[in-house]
């Protein structure tokens, strides 16, 4: 265990038995660790085994994310599992969420899993699940600052400069207006879309999805852009498309889709060159990014 780990895992510990003493918590482990947070598995008498989220920090930039609040993503987090939950999908009940001096952290019940494989049909009518919740109005703020469409053109320019700037490669987009007018094809159409769907995200047990988290990526826009999310990410079958029973690709122009693509296989591209190297993925995200771009610069 690293001893930032062990800095949070003490923190948590002193926390709990001052703050939340009425928990009755027994143990704390380490239970998993991400790019921007860990989780800890938390024994409890008053709640039982419950998910505690814990940030490394409370700001971060990366080549991705710029100027990123923590707990930002943690309200996001407990807002999205709380929507989810109160529609009775597969998600874990939050139980509380905390701002303090010294830590910051979301509490949520733990869900017992054995991270099996995932039938894709099964992913797919879940996540018609998810597009079919319906978006509150008016609108919580899930994402900072401008409108979304806007956040989509900005996010895919300057990654794509953070690509050509750790490559070399040059990228080039159509203009900042021309990229919104195709974005804005995507109509007024509004779901609520998950952005991460991967296997680590997704809780199984017994070769059932019991379980859906991390939230922090969410958004309200367009299914499409979140199933071109989950094919860069080579999830998109048959069976998924089956479970889900359309394919929100039949509805958009092939334009609108490659943007949406690029969304994510871009964003992708930054993760591997610069946040979690990897050479041999980011030669692959690479060789897909110029695919892409070929076939954007023949629908332009």
């Amino acid at each position: 265990m690293n001893s930032r780990i062990k800095e949070l895992q003490q923190s948590l510990v002193h926390l709990l038995q001052n703050q939340y003493s009425n928990w009755k918590a027994m143990s704390v482990e380490l239970a998993g660790s991400g790019l921007e947070m860990c989780v800890f598995r938390v024994e409890t008498k008053a709640h039982g085994i419950l998910a505690i989220r814990v940030p490394w920090e409370r700001f971060s930039s990366n080549d991705n994310d710029m100027d990123v609040d923590a707990r930002w993503l943690l309200e996001k987090e407990q807002l999205l599992s709380s929507l989810m939950y109160e529609h009775g999908l597969l998600v874990p009940k939050p139980i509380a969420l905390h701002f303090g001096d010294d830590l910051d952290f979301l509490a949520t019940e733990y869900v017992k899993n054995d991270s099996g494989d995932i039938d894709g049909e099964e992913l797919g009518r879940l996540i018609r699940q998810v597009h079919e919740v319906p978006v509150p109005d008016p609108h919580p703020r899930i994402w900072q600052g401008v409108p979304l469409n806007e956040h989509i053109s900005d996010r895919l320019i300057r990654r794509s400069q953070v690509v050509e700037r750790l490559t070399g490669e040059k990228f080039l987009l159509p203009g900042e207006q021309e990229i919104m007018e195709v974005l804005q094809q995507g109509g007024s159409s509004e779901s609520v879309i998950h952005m991460d769907i991967r296997p680590s995200n997704i809780l199984t047990y017994d070769g059932k999805v019991v379980g859906l988290i991390d939230w922090s990526n969410s958004m309200f826009g367009h299914a499409a852009l979140e199933i071109a999310r989950i094919a860069e990410y080579g999830h998109l079958s048959d069976e998924f498309l089956k479970g889900y029973g359309l394919n929100p690709f039949e509805h958009i122009s092939k334009r609108l889709e490659l943007l949406y693509r690029l969304d994510t296989a871009t964003m992708l591209a930054v993760v591997f060159l610069s946040e979690a190297p990897d050479p041999e993925l980011a030669r692959q995200q690479i060789d897909r990014l110029k695919e892409l771009h070929f076939f954007l610069k023949k629908e332009w």
